[in-house]
């Protein structure tokens, strides 16, 4: 997953993914307040509870976001990939619905 914060959350962001897993593994640069994690150990039913009821909630909190880069998971909606639906992403599933009726470019790529 990818976590973006401001670079002074980037620390207690770091601390509660070790805490729901001491070995995942992390990316962090301080400066830009990216955090990129991988756990070592991940059940589909921590969808709900670490991501959607925890980690993201927190991510939004600090004035960033939490983004599913890649998983092994089945059945994961869009709402768990991108998180809650903006006003800015209703407008950009309009844009996107405009230039690309069919869905061809990107297809289940950001805008959904």
């Amino acid at each position: 997953m990818k976590i973006a914060v401001p670079p002074s959350d980037v620390s207690p962001t770091i601390a509660e993914l070790h805490a729901h897993d001491p070995s995942c593994t992390i990316q962090a640069h301080a400066a830009s307040g990216i955090v990129v994690a991988r756990f070592a150990q991940f059940a589909a039913a921590d969808v709900s509870t670490v991501i959607v009821g925890k980690l993201r909630p927190a991510a939004v909190k600090r004035g960033g976001s939490l983004t599913v880069l890649a998983s092994q998971l089945e059945g994961l909606t869009p709402h768990m990939i991108w998180g809650g639906r903006t006003d800015s992403t209703v407008l950009m599933e309009r844009i996107k619905q405009q230039f690309d009726p069919h869905n061809i470019l990107n297809p289940n790529r950001f805008v959904y």
